[in-house]
C-alpha cells in the first residue's frame, strides 16, 4: 500500500541519494514541508521537492518515483497530496517543469490537469529547453 507523507529525519539517506539537495538543504525543507515522500510496503520510492518561486509561488522542482514502481499511481497520489496540502494555505496555482527532450513528463504533467505556459529556449546542459506548465487549485 502507497503512502504519502512530509519527510523526516528518517528520510536523509534516501533524499541525498536520490536528488541534488544538500544536508543543510534536506533540513530546511524537512522542516518548511517542502519534500514529499512516497512509500511502498514501508519503502521510499518516491519523492516530491517544492519550492517557492519568489517566496510565495508553489513550483514543483521534482518529482521522481523508482524506476520499478512507475505507473502505479505513485506521481499522481505524490501531485495530490502536494494540491490539499496548497490548498490548505489558501495557494491558488501550482507550477511545474520539464525538460523539452521529456516527452513523458510532458505527457504526464498533460494527464494531471496541467497547461503549457511557455519555454526557457538553451536553459539545460546541451542547449535543451525547459517546458513550464502551470495547474489551477480548486
Amino acid at each position: 500500500m502507497v503512502n504519502i507523507r512530509f519527510s523526516n529525519r528518517d528520510d536523509w539517506a534516501f533524499l541525498l541519494k536520490n536528488t541534488r539537495l544538500t544536508e543543510h538543504q534536506i533540513s530546511v525543507k524537512t522542516d518548511s514541508q517542502e519534500l514529499i515522500i512516497a512509500q511502498n510496503n514501508s519503502e521510499n520510492v518516491g519523492l516530491l521537492i517544492l519550492d517557492l518561486l519568489w517566496n510565495h509561488i508553489p513550483f514543483i522542482a521534482n518529482i521522481w518515483v523508482a524506476e520499478n514502481n512507475r505507473g502505479k499511481g505513485i506521481g499522481k497520489a505524490l501531485l495530490k497530496f502536494l494540491e490539499n496540502h496548497l490548498i490548505k494555505l489558501n495557494a491558488k496555482v501550482v507550477f511545474s517543469s520539464s525538460m523539452e527532450t521529456a516527452l513523458k513528463a510532458q505527457e504526464w504533467h498533460n494527464k494531471m490537469g496541467f497547461s503549457k505556459t511557455g519555454t526557457i529556449h538553451n536553459i539545460n546542459d546541451n542547449n535543451v529547453g525547459e517546458v513550464f506548465f502551470r495547474k489551477e487549485l480548486n
